[in-house]
């Protein structure tokens, strides 16, 4: 997974997390195996103060990863 990832960013791909839960839960998680590396940003949804399926959290997550509001 973690070489699927850093390919996608290789190919210009910008990669995030999106996630339900606990922040130091879900980020220990996302440190423990090492997501943190070969992604470009991460929402979690106890930080942020809204949960999937609402589109705040993505578009937080989004952000974090670089992309702009519109962009194809």
């Amino acid at each position: 997974m973690r070489d699927g990832l850093a390919r996608l960013r290789t190919a210009g791909w910008r990669v995030a997390i999106v996630t339900n839960g606990r922040a130091d839960n879900q980020l220990g998680k996302i440190r423990r195996i090492g997501l943190d590396e070969v992604v470009d940003g991460w929402a979690v949804s106890e930080a942020e103060g809204v949960r999937k399926p609402d589109r705040g959290l993505f578009e937080i997550a989004a952000t974090r990863a670089g992309a702009h509001r519109g962009a194809a």
